[in-house]
């Protein structure tokens, strides 16, 4: 399709708002393939399927209504540039999360739907606006073809057009320009982007006011093919794997420092006008493609102009045939009208605008409104063309005067000719409507200091903010970033944010340092400019008012203007606090935003307080009449402080109390209420007052429906009627909830040829043969089969029977019913409301099935039965784009219906949901010539139907009607009287009949519940809500509206829950039920109706059963008050304890899990023993016979303690008291004497003693923590974070006996160090080399070091070129070893380069030079053989005492969350030997076998996790391996490797003591030398969330069961050991958890529960030598066990090669001295390389003092 008629057309939106003051469209986001003029067909991002989007027209006071659907592979919102709008809606990823991308996924996956969202505002100021995305690299998205202008008549504009002042309407055109390149056939790309104008004649030359011949790179060849011709780059700046394709534009945003150009081809309204020979003062021939604008001699012409190019500045001139300059005088622009006419350009007062009098300069997104008088002597054709501009730091931007519009000039000469000369008044000369001028300054900038706490920002603020500080592309020397935050709510404010509160006057000034132009962009606010000011002068001062949102700042210029921070409406229109919020503003070029020319105007309270959140999943809503609506969204407060939410209509359920963030669920019961349309705003209220609001639209009853009756008469969803006669597959409807109709049109020959009265078009007859469906993940379709007159039944391309009884696929439900011609009719009813009804008959004169459909309770607006907006003469194409009114001629009317509009609709193979049999595909049954422009048609050999007896002899229509009579609705018996006629055939009059019943009879049942989900035993209530299908009109009878009577009978999980019941006089029924298990249940309801009404069966609603929380603990249960006297473990005497709630639920939950008495008189499992099971591969059964497998009670008549087995036996008959829960109270158990016994002396094995506690979860929003993917402990103590969202956001975590402090480092690297490698430095700096990729910034070869002492990130040396000191090769996922034989030489394994492939050549990072070398094999530089490519990323490597690095096939692969989609085949474990240190590095691998040797198969272990454990008795050495890859004998296991051997000996996989699987797992070694394994648990199954935590001792072979996590951890989470012994774990993605949990060991408890008394480590030395003793002074000398150095760990990906434990031999030497040995190694310093250590002392009973830091030389 083109972007539009001609270059002198912007497409119109639709509008489904009657008000005159209203605008209601959607505007529909995706790629299409737009022709931009001169045989160019580009793959372009598109609004509405063109560029640009739709020009948007309001006057001032206008309420705009916009729906956004967003159906490109990436998120995305729209800015409403200049707009005075609610903070909410100004559509920055500071505002509001980027709509969710679509997805090409063929079915049966979910519908390619992408998120939605609905903008609503007013629009308060007159000019010429634009709209453009600011999410997702919005650079290259502009770039694409995603922009729209607006405008805003000035009231006073009629008057003025009246008064002759101005041009009218039709002389006034709307210019949207902007510039791109289109990438060709790769080898086929320019090598320059312009061509060289001394290759052409001199009268053909374009003018280069630069006097260059071309222009810098990068050039169209540079940016669409990659090396070695070009460097094209991927979305985030790295470099792309393939060439861009003919007709794509390139990705022009780059990351760092760097230019980037305009584009190759200039757009006028997207399309490339055609160019004209020699310059603009001596025009020479146009071009051949040149498309030009018919203008009269003497007229006046307006030009509203908008700038949405990415870099390019426009210079106007409008110059005659002959070359004479034709002023362009300005009128307004940005701000409405001006108060006089303006001529602009020249040197005004000595100040050099760069451009001449009369032209016109439009930086990047300013816009202007001018008038060009057209001399009454105008001959030929008239040219605008855009000039070079000097605007950068070399001067011009070294581009050609190309031409931006043609005028031709023809007819009559106006008379009087126009003029409009400069001070022509305008708004000054209309009494009261001159422009207003900003009074003085009333406020100033807020100091974030001041606030309380203190915020991120300028600390004493002056007024002036500098861009270009330094030299660099920052702003008040912060390289500003607000992306890639989700939910925008983390987006954290930055070193250069400013402050300031609402309603007052600003005076501000933006300095420009650089030595470049800046069009200086401030969001939300419209300011008027006083003066560009420069030391020394000349300044420019403004002579007139106006109000701008855009100005262009000359290099060290300092622009001053004033500001009012006035408020505005939510989006209700009325409720005020709309300027409370974050603004941004930034230089206009959109790649220096992106470098970092950006930042923000925070409007808050004169506290610093900010306005709360409030957030709507989803743009409309829909009930049928009587039906309830739903919706849902979140709500949070930057501040923490609570927040109170209303509702305009409807309520939440739960209702909700104040609180700093959650969730809300709203719900409408719309019986009673009137159909239509109207807004729900929920608005959010803080303790302050101030507000934010969210809206959504909320749709009431009719009308609701759509048909496709057989022959293809549409019954569109708002109630208009058409014929669309084509052959093949289409689109019938679609929403964004998970339905998708399809149909498939064969043609019939017939006796005549149809005449459509709507369309007027005579066409040939087509007949509904099969319909497919989407149905939430699946896919159904019920078509004919191979043998004539059978019709099948395919679920998700398999087939199957018809249901009769019903078939539920999720919560969407399928039926059938017999039909009086003895066929089955389907029927699907979708959980979200729709009813969908296809009804075969057998057409037997033309031996072909016809399937009616009919669609009934849908908000579905897309697809051949989707809406016809006014204005329009059919539904919009997927696009959105409108086919606008029905054409005059007969042949655009068929083209445009059986061309554009039915191939837009027509299904793929790819997007088909039909099954086809082996050799058919969609093509087998589309015939695009069908039906012909002018009958008659033949039909093709594939329609020819053996048997086929068609009736070639029409029906005379007044006999049809009486045939028809019986069809009695309007519609439907104008369509039967048509059809019977002119196919001839009596039987048609079937399918009409069925029809009218479904209108008239047909009911459908909505089903709900008051909650999805709940604890065990409490209610739940299900309501069935009964509604007629359509409309209740009966033409006999006039309005008639058949009485609900009748019953419900309501399903639980298939099974009949109560007896029928009668539905009131609303339609409904409801049963409350409580006594459901845990887990999911289904509900459902079946009506069975009157002699009136159809019966009917709803969807199912999914309730969810979740044990009570912590196992039956009742909300009002007591623990915390219930006291127990216990006895000691390790300690005489009896102990008092306060029960707390944990132990007391462990309590519950072994006594309800009993099955015997004798389960109750032996003490729980605490560890699990392995020892013989160890060999056998798996764990004894822990849990008791379940009852009668030995004979049951019978044959323990005669249990040895008679008396115990009683009392159990007597409680267990209590507890059958409660069949559901069992027992729920604590005292429910203490009230036997005979079970308080065995709990009080059983007391520590249910305690933190045996079990350890977690804590938390915690979060710290303000902070702007997030997934930390990476962590590492600093020896100061604390824990530095990195990873998401960024890449380059880091934090230190400060751990105390809460949740702690974190505060984000004092800068942050500018690569991306997302998926990076890191190991320790021997000072204790961290390296982190290598990562970035997947929207966080390019891959990179670089180096970073963060100093825990300064908390500082510096680059390692290097100009990044490859081998350069930096890295020679891109790595993203590697493995860091630090090596133990020379201080900090660290290793460098693995990891991807940009084109995914694993790296094979190792490099070492030398501390001494802070360079990497590459690694060599034995023969050194040139031998290639000590290169390893591994099957994964973040291969699993350890440094072994002996200096070998082990490598273990755990690592990393694909699969994100999900798992891995080619789990690889395992090498082969291998050392790798350093041989040589010094450069050339060498080394070389050896292999040394699978892990199971027997097996001869490796395990894979992808996303296991490995830990060295070092032991002071056999085996010395081992590498332990839990979890991890595909195979449940690997996820579910773990191994032991024992390298105390010459060969290593590999333990077979023995199941973890749960049996489930860990992918993702997290394993920590203990300074007891136990291992902690958490996390790793699927996102479902059993346990729920985090699940069960074990720690394994090596040594006894035993596992001993912990608390239980709270939250999920699994990928792109991380687990750390703290100096004071605890453990903590942090992040997790799908979902992102943002919070972070701790966990105290048992060995931190008394067996009291209490906290243990720890040992104390009162001195220790800061720095000691290896293999040199060491004093540690300590109270109690002889309370110790062990001493042990524990390397702080570095963890990312479940890969840490750094932690281990070094057991010290130690001796007592004094009263409170402990003489310790530092450890030496068997190889020098690889047992324990130098850095920092924490230094642990653990007691005889296992306690471990808190570690102390010590630095090991």
């Amino acid at each position: 399709m083109t972007t539009g008629m001609t270059p002198y057309v912007t497409p119109a939106p639709t509008d489904s708002d009657p008000a005159a003051n209203v605008v209601e469209t959607t505007i529909t986001a995706s790629i299409q393939t737009v022709d931009i003029g001169g045989g160019v067909m580009m793959e372009a991002e598109t609004y509405d399927g063109a560029i640009p989007g739709p020009t948007l027209r309001f006057n001032v006071g206008d309420t705009a209504i916009i729906r956004l659907v967003n159906l490109l592979p990436h998120r995305t919102g729209i800015h409403w540039h200049g707009i005075e709008l609610a903070n909410a809606t100004d559509g920055t990823p500071v505002t509001q999360n980027g709509l969710a991308a679509a997805f090409a996924a063929p079915p049966p996956a979910p519908a390619p739907a992408g998120g939605t969202y609905l903008y609503k505002f007013q629009l308060p100021r007159p000019g010429v606006y634009w709209y453009h995305p600011h999410h997702f690299h919005s650079t290259n998205r502009v770039f694409r073809g995603l922009y729209g202008m607006i405008i805003v008549t000035d009231p006073n504009e009629a008057a003025l057009i009246a008064a002759g002042t101005l041009p009218n309407a039709t002389d006034t055109l709307q210019l949207v320009l902007g510039d791109t390149t289109v990438c060709e056939t790769a080898g086929s790309n320019d090598a320059a982007t312009y061509v060289d104008p001394t290759t052409l004649p001199v009268a053909d030359r374009p003018e280069w006011l630069s006097g260059q011949t071309s222009q810098p790179g990068p050039t169209p060849l540079s940016l669409c093919e990659i090396a070695p011709a070009g460097s094209a780059m991927a979305e985030d700046g790295s470099p792309a794997p393939a060439s861009f394709l003919a007709g794509q534009a390139p990705n022009i945003q780059r990351a760092g420092p760097g230019r980037t150009n305009e584009g190759q081809t200039v757009l006028t309204n997207g399309m490339n006008v055609g160019g004209r020979a020699g310059p603009p003062d001596a025009p020479g021939a146009l071009d051949g493609a040149a498309i030009g604008y018919a203008v009269q001699p003497g007229q006046g012409l307006r030009l509203q102009i908008v700038n949405c190019a990415v870099t390019r500045y426009f210079r106007l001139r409008l110059t005659n045939n002959d070359g004479t300059q034709i002023l362009l005088m300005r009128v307004g622009g940005e701000g409405g009208l001006l108060d006089a006419v303006v001529e602009e350009g020249g040197t005004p007062g000595g100040f050099d605008t760069k451009y001449d009098l009369g032209e016109v300069l439009l930086p990047p997104a300013s816009r202007v409104d001018v008038v060009a008088s057209i001399p009454d002597t105008a001959t030929g054709t008239l040219t605008l063309w855009t000039r070079d501009y000097a605007r950068t730091g070399q001067g011009f931007s070294r581009v050609p005067s190309v031409p931006v519009a043609h005028f031709e000039v023809s007819g009559a000469v106006v008379a009087p000719a126009f003029s409009l000369p400069a001070g022509t008044q305008l708004r000054a000369g209309i009494p009261g409507q001159a422009i207003e001028v900003l009074p003085a300054p009333t406020d100033s900038f807020l100091d974030p200091a001041g606030f309380t706490p203190a915020k991120p920002g300028v600390v004493a603020p002056t007024q002036t903010i500098v861009f270009g500080a330094g030299g660099g592309v920052t702003i008040d020397g912060v390289a500003g970033s607000f992306s890639g935050f989700m939910p925008y709510t983390n987006a954290p404010h930055i070193g250069s944010s400013r402050y300031a509160a609402p309603g007052g006057v600003l005076e501000m000034s933006i300095q420009n340092t650089s030595l470049a132009h800046h069009p200086f962009h401030l969001h939300g606010f419209s300011f008027q400019p006083i003066s560009l000011t420069t030391p020394g002068g000349p300044d420019y001062v403004w002579p007139y008012a106006e109000f701008r949102d855009n100005v262009d700042m000359p290099s060290n210029y300092t622009l001053n203007f004033r500001v009012r921070l006035e408020d505005r409406p939510l989006t209700d229109g009325i409720t005020m606090g709309g300027a409370f919020g974050r603004w941004l503003f930034h230089c206009h070029i959109f790649f220096h935003a992106h470098q970092g020319m950006i930042s923000e105007l925070v409007v808050t309270s004169a506290d610093g307080s900010e306005r709360p959140y409030v957030n709507v999943g989803g743009s409309w809503t829909y009930t049928p009449a009587g039906g309830t609506a739903t919706r849902k969204g979140t709500f949070a407060h930057p501040d923490g402080n609570n927040v109170t939410l209303t509702a305009s209509d409807g309520a939440f359920n739960p209702p909700l109390a104040p609180a700093a963030a959650g969730t809300w669920d709203w719900e409408f019961d719309s019986t009673g209420e009137p159909d239509g349309v109207r807004y729900v705003y929920i608005t959010a209220t803080d303790s302050d007052g101030r507000q934010d609001q969210a809206v959504f639209r909320l749709k009431v009853g009719a009308p609701d429906d759509g048909a496709d009756i057989g022959d293809p008469h549409i019954h569109t969803v708002d109630g208009k009627r058409y014929d669309f006669q084509a052959v093949g597959e289409f689109t019938l409807l679609r929403d964004r909830q998970g339905m998708e109709i399809q149909a498939r049109q064969w043609p019939v020959a017939t006796a005549n040829p149809i005449t459509d009265s709507y369309s007027g078009l005579k066409s040939c007859v087509s007949v509904n043969t099969a319909v497919a469906l989407r149905v939430g993940a699946h896919q159904i379709s019920y078509q004919p089969g191979r043998e004539q007159g059978v019709l099948r039944f395919f679920v998700d391309g398999k087939q199957a029977h018809l249901p009769q009884d019903g078939l539920d696929l999720g919560v969407h439900r399928l039926t059938s019913e017999v039909l009086a011609n003895g066929t089955s009719a389907l029927r699907v009813a979708y959980a979200h409301g729709p009813v969908v009804t296809a009804s075969p008959r057998f057409w037997n004169s033309q031996k072909v099935w016809i399937m009616d459909v009919d669609v009934a309770h849908t908000q579905a607006v897309e697809g051949i039965m989707g809406e016809i907006h006014d204005g329009n003469w059919l539904p919009l194409l997927p696009s959105g784009a409108s086919l606008g009114p029905r054409p005059e001629a007969l042949q655009d009317r068929y083209v445009t219906l059986y061309r554009t509009f039915a191939d837009a609709w027509r299904v793929s193979d790819a997007t088909s949901l039909f099954t086809y049999d082996s050799g058919a595909s969609s093509a087998t049954f589309t015939d695009r010539d069908w039906p012909a422009e002018k009958p008659p048609c033949k039909l093709k050999q594939q329609f020819i139907v053996p048997g086929a007896n068609p009736i070639l002899e029409g029906i005379d229509p007044e006999d049809a009607k009486k045939i028809c009579q019986d069809v009695t609705l309007k519609g439907l018996h104008e369509n039967c009287v048509f059809d019977v006629a002119t196919t001839g055939d009596k039987t048609m009059v079937e399918g009409y009949l069925h029809a009218q019943q479904l209108m008239l009879a047909g009911t459908a049942v909505l089903i709900s519940t008051d909650k999805a989900e709940g604890p065990q035993g409490e209610q739940v209530k299900a309501t069935a809500t009964v509604t007629r299908l359509h409309g209740t009109t009966r033409p006999e009878k006039g309005k008639y509206a058949p009485k609900l009577t009748g019953t419900v009978t309501f399903f639980v999980d298939g099974a009949r829950a109560a007896r029928p019941a009668k539905i009131d006089a609303k339609g409904r029924a409801a049963i409350t039920i409580d006594d459901l298990a845990p887990g999911l249940h289904r509900i459902r309801a079946e009506y069975s109706g009157n002699e009136e009404l159809e019966p009917a069966g709803s969807s199912n609603a999914h309730y969810t059963v979740k044990r009570r929380k912590g196992i039956y603990a009742l909300p009002d249960d007591r623990l915390l008050g219930t006291k127990l006297t216990v006895p000691g473990r390790r300690k005489a005497g009896d102990t008092e304890v306060t029960l707390d709630v944990k132990t007391a639920r462990r309590m519950l939950l072994w006594v309800n899990a009993a099955k015997r008495p004798e389960d109750l008189l032996s003490p729980p499992d605490v560890l699990t023993h392995l020892h013989v099971e160890y060999r056998k591969r798996k764990f004894p059964e822990t849990h008791p016979p379940v009852e009668g497998e030995h004979g049951g009670h019978a044959e323990n008549m005669h249990h040895p303690d008679k008396t115990g087995f009683d009392e159990a036996s007597k409680v267990l008959k209590a507890r059958n008291a409660f069949p559901l829960a069992g027992f729920q109270r604590i005292e429910d158990l203490l009230s036997h004497g005979f079970l308080a016994e065995r709990l009080r002396s059983w007391f520590w094995m249910f305690s933190m003693a045996a079990k350890g506690d977690w804590a938390g979860p915690y979060s710290n929003p303000g902070a702007g923590f997030d997934r930390p993917v990476h962590a590492a402990v600093l020896h100061t103590g604390k824990v530095l974070f990195f990873g998401l969202p960024t890449g380059k956001d880091a934090w230190l975590w400060t751990p105390d006996a809460g949740a702690g402090t974190i505060a984000p480092t004092a800068n942050k690297p500018t690569d991306s160090l997302f998926c990076s490698g890191h190991a320790f430095l021997s000072d204790g700096r961290l390296l982190v080399v290598g990562g970035g990729g997947d929207g966080t910034g390019p891959r990179h070869n670089h180096g970073w070091i963060f100093d825990p002492v300064s908390e500082t990130w510096t680059r390692t040396a290097g100009n990044g070129s490859p081998g350069d000191g930096d890295m020679a090769y891109y790595r993203w996922y590697p493995t860091l070893v630090t090596m133990g034989d020379e201080p900090g030489r660290v290793l460098v394994v693995s990891g991807d380069d940009t084109g995914g492939t694993d790296v094979a050549q190792m490099e070492m990072y030398m501390e001494t030079t802070d360079r990497f070398e590459l690694v060599w094999g034995p023969a050194g530089v040139g031998d290639t053989s000590a290169d390893r490519s591994f099957p994964q990323i973040y291969p699993g490597l350890n440094l072994l005492p002996g200096g070998e690095i082990f490598y273990t096939p755990t690592g990393w692969h694909s699969g994100g969350c999900s798992g891995a989609a080619n789990f690889p085949s395992a090498l082969p474990s291998a050392y790798f030997d350093l041989i040589s240190a010094a450069p050339p590095v060498r080394g070389s691998w050896t292999d040394v076998g699978t892990q199971d040797a027997a097996a001869e198969q490796a395990l894979d272990r992808v996303k296991g996790m490995s830990v060295l454990l070092l032991q002071p008795s056999y085996p010395f050495v081992q590498v332990m391996v839990v979890g991890g890859g595909q195979d449940p004998e690997s996820a579910t296991t773990f191994q032991m490797i024992n390298l105390s051997t010459l060969t290593p000996e590999w333990g077979p996989p023995v199941t973890l003591p749960d049996g489930l699987a860990r992918v993702n797992v997290n394993v920590v070694a203990l300074p007891d030398g136990t291992v902690f394994v958490s996390g790793g648990r699927p996102s479902a199954g059993t346990p729920v969330g985090g699940g069960a935590c074990w720690i394994y001792d090596p040594v006894a072979m035993t596992w001993q069961e912990c608390d239980v996590l709270a939250n999920r951890r699994a990928y792109h989470s991380v687990a750390v050991l703290l100096p004071d012994g605890r453990v903590a774990t942090a992040g997790n993605e799908c979902p992102a958890d943002t919070t972070y949990e701790i966990f105290s060991p048992p060995y931190l408890f008394a067996p009291d529960g209490t906290l243990a008394a720890r040992p104390e480590i009162t001195s220790l030395p800061s720095q000691v030598h290896h293999g040199l003793d060491f004093d540690i002074e300590t109270p109690d000398p002889a309370a110790i066990d062990k001493i042990v150095l524990v390397r702080p760990m570095a963890v990312t990906h479940q890969t840490d090669s750094e932690q281990r434990v070094v057991h010290l031999d130690f001796a007592i030497t004094g009263p409170t001295t402990i003489t310790a040995t530092a450890p030496n190694g068997w190889h020098p310093h690889s047992l324990a390389q130098r850095s920092w250590y924490m230094v642990f002392l653990v007691d005889l009973g296992g306690t471990p003092s808190v570690g102390k830091f010590m630095h090991l030389h």
